[in-house]
């Protein structure tokens, strides 16, 4: 390697992780001839506001972005299927920000359908399923998983003839809602409520 001619010079350096969340105001780069002991040659700081993210959000960031969708969305599944509080959290950050690199990625809208379901299950959580089935349905029309889940949202709110209308179509497909296995009866695993009227829709759209 070559000594550096005097004059200017570019030089650029990743400012590293300081492993705690927080916000960093100002950069400052000193440079010095060999080691840190070494006199100043010359320093220089800037103004730079650094919002560093906290130490578990910034592990997932790394992660995702060396995946692909299909992987990050894979682990994703796994973590909703977990049930834990932390892992619904962290999968709904790497669903978020699957979505936020691209609009169109249907299955995340699903695995977000999920989580609301699985962690709330008030009126309100069940809206903000209902409305991420609708834009997954958008997005592809025929997705079944969606029309199932849709349907099982609806049947919640007690619209039974809307709850049935998606799952009695759906009976002959052998699709699988992940975590639920084969869609039909069993898909009320899912569920921590349980009425007649809805077991009795999930029996007439039971898988063969």
């Amino acid at each position: 390697m070559g000594v550096a001619k005097r004059g200017a010079h570019h030089l650029s350096i990743e400012v590293p992780y300081p492993f705690a969340e927080g916000t960093s105001q100002k950069v400052t780069v000193n440079m010095r001839d060999g080691s840190g002991q070494r006199p100043l040659l010359a320093t220089q700081t800037v103004d730079q506001v650094i919002n560093w993210p906290n130490p578990m959000i910034w592990q997932l960031n790394q992660q995702t972005a060396k995946n692909t969708p299909e992987q990050n969305l894979q682990r994703a599944v796994v973590m909703i299927d977990s049930g834990g509080e932390q892992q619904l959290g962290e999968s709904r950050f790497i669903l978020e920000r699957l979505i936020d690199q691209n609009k169109q990625f249907e299955p995340a809208y699903i695995e977000l359908a999920r989580i609301a379901m699985k962690s709330n299950w008030s009126p309100e959580g069940l809206h903000q399923a209902e409305t991420l089935l609708d834009t997954a349905m958008n997005i592809r029309p025929d997705s079944v998983n969606a029309k199932i889940l849709l349907g099982y949202v609806y049947a919640h709110q007690q619209h039974f003839d809307r709850a049935r209308n998606y799952l009695v179509r759906q009976r002959s497909q052998t699709h699988r809602i992940p975590g639920c296995g084969p869609i039909g009866a069993r898909c009320l695993s899912c569920s921590t409520k349980r009425t007649k009227r809805l077991a009795n829709i999930a029996r007439s759209s039971r898988v063969p």
